[in-house]
């Protein structure tokens, strides 16, 4: 199911594994479907490879590249991503980075686009604080054939932590999360607070003020082995850059976790 929504995703279909020059070798071909749309004819499929390989002084190198279809909804589209990701960690310290080309065909436009995300934090024994930025690039001119307006197409929607409701889908201009996380445990709660900074990524657009800025916190209660609760909550707060009218949006929920 997809966090926060009446519906659910479904990837029917194959996957194979096979180790691979000391690596792992992932292949995989899917239908996608959302309870939330009815399929006839239309359909919309995922095709893809990723090999993950270890690398010294602790470091992971991943390579992948999928194909995505999708006939359903507005707008069709055919892209195909091709993507690199490098983890690795020295005592405390500890890195994270991926790249993701997107080029193809959205409805009439052609597509060319890039997503960025880097991560790099410390451990304090039970304790972890992380810095990043993401990136989603943006068009600076949306009335021609030409798109650069990256695609995120399988969003969890996660109404909080990091998009709030504004961002579901990538805006226009593209956006740009510089992002500060804690994760802090104390035996029976974990709190995880969250900064985000948003601004548009195309600065050719002349938005040069923020889209603005948002704050998150969770707490994680550890009832019993397996029941847990959470509660968390987050507040929005609109840059110059969101239209004039809006406000600051603010977002509260309880999370109860079964375990069977």
């Amino acid at each position: 199911t997809l966090e926060w929504h009446p519906y659910s995703r479904a990837f029917d279909g194959l996957s194979a594994y096979a180790p691979l020059g000391g690596g792992d070798l992932t292949a995989l071909m899917f239908t996608v479907s959302d309870t939330s749309s009815a399929i006839d004819d239309d359909y919309a499929a995922l095709y893809g490879i990723h090999y993950a390989h270890p690398l010294p002084a602790g470091l992971v190198a991943e390579g992948y590249a999928f194909y995505d279809h999708s006939d359903v909804g507005n707008p069709k589209k055919d892209l195909l991503y091709v993507g690199e990701r490098l983890t690795g960690k020295a005592g405390p310290v500890f890195f994270e980075e991926e790249f993701i080309l997107q080029s193809g065909d959205v409805k009439d436009t052609t597509s060319f686009a890039y997503q960025l995300a880097l991560r790099v934090g410390s451990s304090f024994g039970a304790h972890k604080a992380t810095i990043g930025v993401d990136m989603m690039s943006g068009d600076d001119d949306l009335s021609d054939k030409d798109g650069s307006t990256y695609i995120a197409s399988y969003y969890f929607g996660h109404a909080y932590f990091g998009w709030m409701d504004y961002f579901l889908t990538n805006p226009g201009d593209g956006l740009i999360d510089i992002r500060a996380d804690l994760a802090l445990s104390f035996g029976m709660a974990d709190i995880k607070p969250q900064y985000h900074y948003f601004m548009p990524a195309n600065a050719a657009s002349g938005m040069d003020d923020s889209f603005g800025q948002e704050f998150d916190i969770e707490v994680l209660l550890k009832l019993d082995p397996k029941i847990k609760l959470a509660i968390g909550g987050g507040v929005f707060i609109p840059g110059k850059s969101m239209p004039a009218d809006d406000e600051a949006g603010y977002m509260v929920y309880v999370m109860p976790i079964i375990g069977f």
